[in-house]
């Protein structure tokens, strides 16, 4: 019989049969292959979209954020004007944006817009989203001139022409022509590079970002959040190819005897393999070519979402779309055929014997083929969407799984060497023994998926919570105000019973450090006179400011950004003089103006700041439209940041997941129907389906409490990592287990609950007469 008669009258006939394993496969396929062509119509927009917006982002030829006042710095803008170069500024203020519905949250406000209405603004994705508006939408911006009402005309995806801290705190920009700002902006025929070359030389203490600079840091971003998004795919990818092969062994598994006879019937291995071939190119090539479809409006939607516009032209989407289809169906038709090798290897008389020793042997030369061959596709998957960063991120990966793999194992291989003397754990751990790889398998793929689960709910969660309780820990105030013209604020603060326990008031301007070799020049003056110091600062080390010799005190982080030390002597540059202030001591300040330099009331500034520490009352109220910043809203700003680059990952990895949901239901079927043998002598020796439940259970339990383990313990390094980059103290909560342990017992259940139904349910004892 040639095989294509044989697949009409036998695999044909078996689809109906094995319709719920095939529908697992099927999904895990095509869950893959949409993340994979998801992925690069992502990459491909943000790289297009990237490129057309370099100039636009970086807001000029050159922009400049010009920290304090330069009379160099001014000069050459005059002579640059005079070359034909146009200059326009803007400045940044603070200010309250508040939802029409109610809700506020703090932001930065820019003014000097070009193009702009009086009542129009242009909002920041992050801050439009945390208000919930669109184009189109009111929202009120309540600042030191009151509160007024402007019409959002658009929404940025890119900032354009800020810098970091603007884009982490949210803004918004509204217009007027402007004299003067701290952003400044050069358009002109003059190369951006050398523009900055150019004014370095007459004022180095300001930061410069040419359009160069800029589509390199764009360019950087896009690569960092592509070789994020190719974690998943990568995962996607182990994942499906490990559920096509066990499909695959547990579909020959399951047929051994018809394969068996097949083969006592002179049918050759030959014919039966391309049979069985064709069947599996059925259930790949549907799912590939749905994923093209499903891949056009999840990444539509994702686009929309994060307000990114379509770069990309038809043409140039179904050339992706068609090489993506081409490269997956490659992929998995390979996969599909590593299993095939059992039916070469076997003999028909072996099949009915069911040589287990041989089984097992043909297995774990599948798995070590499979190891092979997953880094090579991995890479050439990496060439497909041109990104060389995700080979890196992929191998990471693949060295985590390694390394959950030697973990688990070695816990496993522990707890199995424990002498047991009750029956019930003998043969528990006897039968986690004998299917040690799947049980490995199994762990892993838990925890990895744990691991996802925790980043895509928790990570923005823990950033803030860290964020509050570092500045909490490090700062003697919780609020920060600015005062206003005509409003006595120290009257309001020293009401009793007004819920204020003190507050310090610095008077600040901005100033140059001229000390050769330091790295931030650009620095913030802050006075403060003795009676105005109740709160006080936290030290580090030296002496405290009214204490011993006069001095200055200076933050942490300025401390370990330019390599300074107690004793050193600063030259600061304050408009047209030059101070010279001694380092007395060193104060914890590293998050929020952490560039302050902190002095006794020398008479250089008459602006006011207020740094407050009190519990929540009426003496916000009687404030009136005086902005007060609570420190808190900083930790949630830095948190909605965050927030804006795991967006996108959290969407993805909700498909990884399920396909990791589907890989272990496939892997505990195919265990479950290695097992019915065993399962139907325990019930025929009367020791019952209870007995047989327990240890359902009791897998259970390990597998949670060692993915659980793992699981965590990664999440807390990956994260410890990010918030140490931040500069902030990883802080976690009980809550953070709970969720674990709750995601845990979720899976566990959804992924037991199939062979446990049918184990209550199978009642026959015909393994017992197959022989």
């Amino acid at each position: 019989m040639n095989w294509f008669n044989l697949f009409k009258t036998y695999n044909l006939k078996n689809f109906k049969k094995e319709k719920l394993i095939l529908l697992f496969t099927v999904l895990s396929i095509f869950i893959t292959a949409t993340l994979s062509l998801v992925v690069p119509i992502l990459s491909e927009n943000m790289s297009r979209y990237n490129e057309k917006s370099f100039t636009q982002a970086n807001g000029g030829t050159l922009f400049v954020k010009a920290d304090f006042k330069s009379e160099a710095f001014d000069e050459e803008l005059d002579k640059l004007k005079g070359e034909g170069c146009t200059v326009t500024y803007k400045k940044i203020n603070s200010a309250f944006f508040i939802k029409t519905s109610g809700g506020k949250f703090y932001g930065r406000l820019i003014s000097g817009e070009p193009g702009l209405k009086q009542d129009e603004i242009i909002l920041g994705a992050s801050m439009a989203k945390n208000l919930g508006v669109k184009a189109g939408d009111r929202i009120n911006i309540k600042d030191t001139d009151g509160t007024k009402t402007y019409t959002v005309k658009k929404i940025e995806s890119i900032p354009e022409g800020l810098t970091n801290d603007e884009t982490i705190i949210g803004y918004g920009k509204i217009g007027g022509e402007l004299s003067y700002g701290d952003l400044v902006y050069i358009k002109g025929n003059i190369d951006g590079d050398v523009l900055k070359k150019r004014l370095k030389v007459r004022e180095d203490g300001f930061s410069y970002s040419s359009v160069k600079d800029k589509k390199q840091e764009l360019e950087n971003s896009t690569k960092q959040q592509i070789a994020s998004f190719g974690i998943l795919t990568t995962m996607g990818y182990i994942l499906s190819s490990a559920v096509i092969i066990t499909t695959s062994i547990m579909l020959i598994i399951r047929r051994k005897r018809d394969i068996s006879i097949m083969k006592l019937l002179s049918i050759k291995n030959k014919a039966i393999k391309n049979a069985m071939r064709m069947e599996l190119s059925v259930i790949i090539l549907a799912p590939v070519i749905l994923a093209v479809i499903a891949a056009i409006f999840i990444s539509k939607y994702i686009l929309i979402v994060n307000y990114i516009p379509e770069g990309i032209t038809l043409t140039e989407q179904f050339k992706i779309l068609t090489e993506g289809m081409l490269m997956n169906i490659i992929f998995f038709e390979i996969f599909s055929n590593l299993p095939l090798l059992i039916i070469n290897d076997f003999k028909g008389i072996w099949l009915l014997r069911e040589n287990e020793e041989k089984s097992s042997i043909i297995k774990k030369r599948i798995f070590i083929y499979l190891a092979i061959l997953i880094p090579i596709v991995l890479f050439i998957y990496s060439v497909f969407i041109g990104n060389s960063l995700n080979v890196a991120t992929s191998l990471g990966i693949i060295f985590v799984i390694m390394l959950f793999v030697v973990v688990s194992s070695l816990l496993i291989k522990i707890f199995s060497s424990i002498h047991y003397t009750n029956k019930f754990f003998m043969y528990s751990f006897k039968n986690i023994k004998k299917n040690f790889l799947t049980f490995v398998l199994l762990i892993v793929s838990f925890s990895i998926t744990l691991m996802f689960l925790m980043i895509s709910m928790n990570l923005n969660k823990n950033v803030k919570d860290s964020m509050h309780k570092t500045l909490n820990n490090s700062l003697p105030y919780n609020y920060m105000a600015a005062k206003k013209d005509n409003l006595d604020i120290e009257e309001i603060l020293n009401e009793r019973k007004s819920g204020v326990e003190g507050y310090n008031i610095y008077y600040i301007s901005n100033a140059k450090v001229l000390n050769e070799g330091i790295e931030s020049r650009a620095v913030m003056l802050n006075e403060v006179k003795s009676q105005d110091f109740s709160l006080g600062v936290k030290m580090v080390s030296g002496e405290k400011l009214f204490q011993g010799e006069e001095g200055c005190l200076i933050t942490s982080k300025y401390q370990k950004q330019n390599n300074l030390k107690i004793g050193d002597m600063l030259h600061i540059s304050y408009e047209d003089k030059v101070i010279d202030i001694k380092i007395k001591g060193v104060y914890d300040n590293s998050i929020i103006n952490s560039m302050a330099i902190l002095l006794p009331y020398k008479g250089y500034s008459s602006i006011q700041q207020f740094y407050i520490k009190a519990s929540k009352g009426n003496w916000m109220d009687k404030l009136g439209d005086n902005p007060v910043v609570a420190i808190d809203t900083l930790g949630s700003a830095l948190s909605a940041y965050v927030a804006k680059f795991t967006n996108i990952f959290r969407m993805l990895s909700v498909m990884v997941i399920f396909a990791s949901l589907i890989f272990n239901i496939n892997l505990l079927n195919i265990t479950f129907i290695e097992e019915r043998k065993e399962e139907t002598i325990i019930r025929a020796l009367g020791i019952g389906k209870g007995f047989i439940s327990k240890v359902y259970l009791l897998k259970g339990i390990i597998l949670g409490v060692v993915s659980c383990i793992l699981a965590y313990g990664f999440y807390i390094l990956v994260s410890k990592l990010l918030l140490t980059l931040m500069g902030v103290t990883a802080v976690y909560s009980i809550s953070d287990i709970l969720i674990l342990i709750a995601c845990s017992a979720a899976l566990i259940t959804v992924t037991f609950i199939y062979p446990f139904i049918k184990m209550k349910k199978y009642a026959s004892y015909e393994f017992l007469r197959e022989n």
